[in-house]
């Protein structure tokens, strides 16, 4: 065998021996405002650019079936839990790859939520009863999991990040959790039937409960920790809650009525009319300045937009994966 031939023989041998160069990472989206919206059913998160409702770039595929997401404070990080595959997942928004490997957390984690300062998330979990806190940057867990009441399934945190409010589905409560110290704190607050998401006035002076069986909201005064005033009527099945960044207004998507109720804070009443989105509306997040406020629709696959001072909606022209359950709004420079 010649010396050429030799020399052949041992080139292509190392080219097919080489690993397959990675692929670029995505280019950074434009500076805005972006829905982070997760697909149950496709399995995968997508970037919604809030101006034109138009997807960015290819969904990130995600294990399981996702139902809930929580943006980091610097908006770098998207939080994932899949209630199917028992995991806590991590997006980096910017290049939208996956953050190390999923972690595993109790069984059917039903809501998330990110500490203020960003070092913590806080996990529910709707079957094994309790929520788990992790560091964010090592996303190990920090002590044991907190012991809560039976079926843990809506989680907010206060402003100041020191107080935890939780929902207890099968017990038609409310448990407080001190965020340091991970103990419940004095007693149950007794809410509506069915209780699933609840959310925190931007002051922390108040918190909003979905009662999806009884179809009203409860009012907590965190002051108090006790209930404030009577129930307010919604439509059927309430289920996301957002409120406006000046805390005047809580929005409400009902998804048996696809639409959502706004509900005046201060007189604790609900307007008159309701405003139609797309089919069984489930989360709905505000943008920063209060002008709009965006639902995701589980039915009919899209992404609706809500002028919050004409009620104007505007959908997207194109599906957003399949089964949208969950969508956090995060500004990009």
């Amino acid at each position: 065998m010649t010396v050429l031939a030799l020399l052949v023989i041992a080139t292509l041998g190392s080219a097919s021996c080489s690993a397959p160069a990675p692929a670029p990472a995505p280019l950074p989206p434009p500076s805005g405002t972006y829905a982070v919206v997760v697909d149950a059913m496709s399995g995968d998160m997508h970037l919604v650019d809030t101006r034109t409702l138009a997807e960015i770039g290819d969904p990130v595929k995600l294990q399981g079936f996702p139902s809930e997401v929580a943006v980091s404070p610097d908006g770098r990080r998207a939080y994932v839990i899949s209630p199917t595959s028992n995991t806590l997942q991590v997006i980096d928004l910017r290049d939208r790859r996956a953050v190390g490997d999923p972690v595993t957390v109790g069984d059917y984690p039903s809501a998330v939520v990110v500490s203020p300062t960003g070092d913590r998330v806080f996990v529910a979990d709707g079957q094994s009863d309790d929520v788990r806190v992790y560091d964010s940057s090592s996303l190990r867990m920090i002590g044991a999991p907190i012991p809560t009441g039976d079926g843990p399934a809506g989680l907010a945190i206060t402003p100041d990040g020191q107080w935890l409010y939780l929902t207890n589905q099968h017990q038609n409560d409310v448990r407080v959790i001190d965020a340091q110290t991970q103990e419940i704190v004095g007693e149950p607050i007794g809410v509506g039937a069915g209780p699933g998401r609840i959310v925190m006035s931007p002051d922390g002076s108040r918190a909003y409960v979905a009662n999806v069986n009884s179809d009203d909201i409860s009012v907590i005064d965190t002051r108090e920790n006790r209930v404030a005033g009577a129930a307010i009527p919604v439509g059927g099945y309430p289920y996301g809650m957002t409120v406006s960044p000046d805390g005047r207004r809580l929005f409400v998507t009902d998804q048996a009525s696809s639409d959502v109720r706004v509900i005046d804070t201060t007189t604790q009443q609900a307007l008159p009319d309701r405003i139609t989105t797309g089919t069984a509306p489930s989360a709905v997040a505000s943008d920063p300045q209060g002008t709009e406020v965006f639902t995701v629709n589980m039915y009919s696959d899209d992404l609706s937009g809500i002028d919050t001072q004409s009620g104007a909606v505007r959908r997207s022209a194109s599906v957003i994966g399949h089964g949208p359950r969950g969508v956090a709004l995060v500004e990009i420079p």
